[in-house]
């Protein structure tokens, strides 16, 4: 496909003692590997032969990585993924492929869509060294030949957002076709609620219309603690939050409770909230690992996740066991069923 190094770096490398030249890794690639994404990290003390021309990435005091993409076979230098339409590098203190813990579908299935996070400058101690935006913030690189910026839209994209505060965006994953992408942050993008929210891209939807908040309906805010799943279409999202966002009671009749870890289903399709059940402080792994122990299917029609809570009749004590939920009726199945019970 192409070298990871550049020849500067090899270069440094064979001239250090150790043979130290930095460390790279591959991110992620299009369903055929016709495109392909690797991250380079340098080694400590800084050299900016460790990075390939043209990428000016520092590295501070936290780990720092640049993002590369290769088109196809037979390449001699890699493209900067971070950077804006007029190709100038967006920031100097890292760019990662979806986010800096969750890179969910980051490239669309056929490679034409790179989600990724830019890092806020000045990632020195001092906060001082290093160009890049006010905030961590989240774009699309599409094509390879434009940018998105997709968690402070410009206002074609979002005539209602205000983007005059920018806070950090957390990229929570985007549909497998790359139309639709989920983050969260505490900035009041559409007004009113500013704890922390989850919020969607639709690159399908009219211009000014883009963006929306999935975690409306509750006036004392979200409180948006993670999000537990996200169908590969990108019509349904799972989330878990402390807020009241329906009032409808699921199946078993329970309904949400405010500051409680209330599991939702949001329908992208519909607009629609759904309370699923409510989960125990122990079950924190579903919405604050990069990986929870959770799945749906393609479609989103069912989730498959895990929770210490008795949240069926059937179910009793404080075990880890896995639950089924059917958006379809709003179904709650407790799936480890021994055969006495």
């Amino acid at each position: 496909i192409g070298p990871m190094f550049s020849p500067a770096a090899i270069a440094a490398g064979n001239s250090n003692p150790l043979g130290d030249i930095g460390s790279a890794r591959y991110v992620g690639g299009s369903g055929d590997l016709t495109h392909v994404l690797f991250e380079i990290q340098a080694t400590y003390p800084p050299d900016p032969d460790f990075f390939w021309p043209g990428d000016g990435t520092v590295l501070g005091d936290t780990n720092v990585f640049s993002l590369y993409e290769y088109a196809g076979a037979g390449n001699s230098t890699p493209a900067l993924v971070g950077v804006d339409n007029a190709g100038h590098q967006i920031s100097q203190c890292g760019t990662t492929l979806g986010g800096l813990e969750i890179n969910q579908n980051g490239v669309s299935e056929d490679g034409s869509t790179v989600f990724f996070t830019a890092a806020a400058g000045g990632c020195d101690p001092a906060g001082t060294v290093g160009s890049g935006p006010p905030a961590n913030e989240i774009f699309a690189r599409i094509n390879g030949s434009h940018t998105v910026a997709i968690s402070e839209p410009s206002a074609a994209d979002c005539s209602a957002c205000d983007t005059s505060t920018p806070a950090d965006a957390d990229y929570q994953g985007a549909s497998q076709d790359g139309s639709k992408v989920f983050f969260t942050t505490s900035q009041p993008l559409l007004g009113g609620d500013s704890s922390e929210n989850l919020y969607e891209y639709d690159f399908g939807a009219p211009s000014g219309q883009r963006v929306t908040r999935v975690s409306t309906g509750d006036p004392a805010g979200a409180n948006v603690e993670g999000v537990v799943a996200l169908s590969n279409d990108g019509s349904h999202v799972y989330f878990v939050a402390q807020g009241v966002l329906t009032s409808q009671a699921n199946a078993l009749g329970q309904s949400a409770a405010e500051g409680a870890n209330n599991l939702y289903v949001y329908d992208t399709m519909t607009g629609e909230t759904g309370f699923v059940a409510e989960l125990a402080e122990a079950d924190s792994q579903d919405w604050t690992f990069s990986d929870p122990p959770a799945e749906t299917t393609p479609d989103g029609g069912f989730l498959l996740f895990e929770s210490t809570t008795a949240l069926t009749p059937d179910a009793s004590g404080s075990s880890a066991q896995f639950y089924r939920y059917d958006a379809a009726n709003g179904t709650l199945t407790r799936v480890t069923v021994g055969e006495d019970g």
